[in-house]
């Protein structure tokens, strides 16, 4: 591999902001050059609390970065939840199928992102963090998401009746059938965001 020079600053951020928190403005403009000697010029922020707002903006005026967190917020916008192999229902998570597929939901994104970007300053990054394929063998099994299934791979309905059948028999379809999910319901957060904001940048 090529040597290339070092860049001379890094693209970073920190993971959380509770370790530079400090309500004491002047505590947090000397923790704040210890960072920014180190090139971490970001930070990541979960609410728009009025004191986060105070810390954010002695940070902007230092022209550091400003990241929003959305997490795993898309569950509770949907109450069409997941099957397990049981035939049991998932307490939170939906059933991707139906999430990633129905205006509906793409709808209650966007009025939820709303609200929960309203805090956010124009520019600033957006970090999906939803892992939506974590969960790839344990759901959903319900008969919409075989039937789906079933339709893309051009499989027979009636052989992949069993969560069985399909983890045994069809692992890498089911695989990449998850990833076309995952990547529906990502791009709904994309577009849900934009629709908020154009100027947002978007990083997952």
């Amino acid at each position: 591999m090529a040597a290339t020079p070092n860049p001379k600053r890094f693209e970073t951020f920190s993971w959380r902001n509770l370790d530079i928190q400090f309500h004491h403005p002047q505590l947090l403009e000397r923790v704040a050059r210890k960072y920014e000697e180190a090139g971490m010029e970001g930070v990541l922020t979960i609410d728009c609390w009025p004191h986060e707002e105070r810390f954010h903006a002695i940070l902007a005026a230092r022209n550091w970065n400003i990241h929003k967190k959305i997490s795993h917020d898309y569950h509770w916008l949907w109450e069409v939840k997941a099957e397990r192999q049981d035939g049991s229902k998932h307490d939170v998570i939906p059933c991707p199928s139906s999430a990633a597929h129905d205006p509906a939901f793409a709808e209650a994104m966007t009025t939820y992102l709303k609200k929960q970007l309203a805090c956010v300053r124009p520019g600033s990054r957006i970090l999906i963090d939803i892992e939506p394929g974590s969960v790839g063998r344990r759901l959903c099994f319900c008969d919409r998401c075989r039937q789906s299934f079933a339709a893309r791979y051009d499989l027979q309905p009636e052989s992949i009746r069993a969560a069985d059948d399909i983890l045994t028999n069809h692992a890498l379809q089911w695989g990449a059938f998850w990833s076309h999910n995952i990547a529906a319901i990502s791009r709904l957060h994309y577009q849900a965001i934009k629709a908020v904001d154009p100027g947002f940048r978007y990083m997952q």
